[in-house]
């Protein structure tokens, strides 16, 4: 769809809360996050969203917290 064409475009669009296509760059950065595109609050409720969303910066998960989600010691979650 639309999102789709944004996405793959180079081309900044954003939604205050909603969506960023800036989201979507950062998954093709690093493969494990930002999966939801364009649902943020997907990735928000999985611990796999990183960038900005409502004022708030959710970093790159650590390398250990990524190796205890992959044994299963539960989602990674930001602070």
């Amino acid at each position: 769809g639309l999102c789709g064409v944004l996405d793959h475009s180079g081309v900044r669009v954003s939604v205050p809360g909603m969506y960023n296509t800036e989201d979507h760059d950062r998954h093709h950065q690093h493969f494990n996050v930002n999966y939801a595109f364009p649902f943020v609050f997907m990735d928000l409720l999985h611990g796999t969203f990183v960038g900005e969303w409502w004022g708030r910066t959710y970093p790159l998960p650590s390398h250990r917290s990524l190796k205890e989600q992959a044994r299963g010691g539960g989602v990674a979650r930001v602070a």
